[in-house]
C-alpha cells in the first residue's frame, strides 16, 4: 500500500493563511512585527502549522517572512475640478452723490448685477438734506419680488448725513439685479456712501413671524 507524503504548503499560501486570521482575529499578528514592518512566521515541516515567531526550530520548521505593507503604488491621475462652493460675495459701491434730489421722488442710487443663485443682500446709502425742508430718508432695496424699505430721521446739520439700511434674501433663477433706491420727504436731499453686498448661500429658509 503506497503511503500518501505530506507536502509543506508553500510560502503564498502561508502569507494567505496569516493574513486571514490576522483579519478575523484582531491584532494577534500586529505583535509578532518587527521595527522594519516586517511579519515573520514558522511553517511545520511535518504538518503545516503556522505560528508567528521569529525563532522557528530548524529541524521540524521552515521560517518564512512578508512585508507588513506593501509598496507603495503609483499616483493616481489628477482628479476633475470640483464645483463652485455655495458661498461667494457681490458688491457694489457708489462714494459720490446723486447730484440733488427734490422731494419725494425716488432715485435709483445702485444698481447689482448677479448671476442666478440664492443671495442675502444688503444695500446702505447716506441721505444728507440739502438747505431747509427734508426731514426723514427713505430707502428700498428690491431684489425680484422681495423688497425691503427703511427710514431715518435726517439730521438737521447740513454737512452730516443719516444712514438708511435694508436688507433682503431673494433667488435669483436666472442673472439678476439688486436695485438700491432712495428718496426724501420735506425738501431737497442728496444720497451717497452707497453699497449693495450680497452674499451667495446654499439655501434660503423663511419663517413667518406670528408673535
Amino acid at each position: 500500500m503506497q503511503r500518501l507524503r505530506r507536502r509543506s504548503p508553500s510560502p503564498a499560501l502561508v502569507v494567505a493563511f496569516i493574513a486571514l486570521f490576522a483579519a478575523a482575529g484582531g491584532g494577534w499578528a500586529v505583535a509578532a512585527q518587527n521595527a522594519a514592518s516586517t511579519i515573520r512566521a514558522c511553517v511545520s515541516k511535518s504538518t503545516g502549522a503556522v505560528r508567528l515567531s521569529s525563532r522557528c526550530k530548524r529541524k521540524t520548521e521552515r521560517a518564512v517572512s512578508w512585508n507588513a505593507a506593501g509598496r507603495t503604488g503609483l499616483r493616481g491621475p489628477q482628479g476633475l475640478p470640483g464645483a463652485a462652493g455655495p458661498s461667494a460675495v457681490f458688491e457694489a459701491d457708489r462714494d459720490g452723490g446723486n447730484g440733488g434730489a427734490v422731494d419725494g421722488v425716488d432715485q435709483q442710487i445702485a444698481t447689482l448685477n448677479l448671476p442666478a443663485g440664492t443671495y442675502t443682500i444688503t444695500g446702505k446709502a447716506r441721505i444728507t438734506r440739502q438747505g431747509a425742508g427734508a426731514t426723514i430718508g427713505s430707502c428700498t432695496l428690491a431684489a425680484g419680488t422681495d423688497t425691503d424699505t427703511a427710514n431715518a430721521v435726517l439730521s438737521q446739520t447740513l454737512t452730516i448725513g443719516s444712514t438708511v439700511v435694508a436688507q433682503v434674501s431673494h433667488t435669483f433663477p436666472a442673472a439678476g439685479a439688486a436695485t438700491l433706491t432712495c428718496t426724501a420727504i420735506g425738501g431737497s436731499w442728496v444720497a451717497d456712501k452707497a453699497k449693495v453686498i450680497a452674499i451667495k448661500v446654499g439655501t434660503l429658509t423663511r419663517t413667518a413671524v406670528t408673535g
